[in-house]
């Protein structure tokens, strides 16, 4: 008589695959596997996400110390949850910016570390205490408000007085030929 069942040998060869493809996974990419054990998980309160998507890297001192997880929103607020390994640690009162990290305009997410006592996991550091990028949409608003109050008058004066001026000094300034 045989001692195993045919239903037995399925399930012992199919937890004999998973362990042996887990064994390999391990094996591969161990700091993966202890950095997602060990990451200490923030949160950030921005007025505005700037670009950032999840996956975006968490830079602290230059060095990349994690990832942006998820990006919501809040109270009108986009609220960024970020991991940090955990050998990194946050102060109390630590500050987060959104900048550009790359020449193709990839944001990241700039953690400063400041404050005696630590932040702790799943604290938020608020609005307060962070900042997005400079947006095309303020600097447009920016540019409307400055030229909104420019006196076009005045300024048309004083270029036709450096054109005046230029055209008195360039003689002046052109290479003399000796003969």
């Amino acid at each position: 008589m045989l001692k195993y069942r045919e239903s037995n040998l399925v399930r012992v060869g199919l937890i004999g695959i998973v362990l042996a493809m887990l064994v390999v996974a391990v094996g591969l990419q161990p700091e993966r596997i202890t950095s997602w054990a060990t990451a200490l998980r923030y949160q950030a309160q921005f007025r505005e996400a700037g670009g950032l998507t999840e996956g975006n890297d968490v830079v602290m001192s230059g060095m990349k110390v994690g990832t942006v997880s998820d990006i919501s929103l809040r109270s009108g607020k986009a609220l960024v949850t970020f991991t940090v390994a955990g050998r990194y640690r946050l102060g109390q009162t630590s500050t987060a910016h959104i900048q550009t990290g790359s020449l193709l305009g990839e944001r990241e997410l700039v953690v400063i570390p400041d404050g005696a006592d630590r932040l702790r996991p799943t604290s938020v550091i608020p609005v307060s205490r962070t900042s997005s990028p400079y947006s095309l949409t303020d600097a447009v608003g920016d540019l409307t408000t400055n030229t909104a109050g420019l006196d076009t008058g005045s300024l048309n004066e004083a270029l036709n007085t450096l054109a005046a001026t230029l055209d008195d000094v360039t003689p002046q300034l052109a290479p003399r030929s000796t003969a």
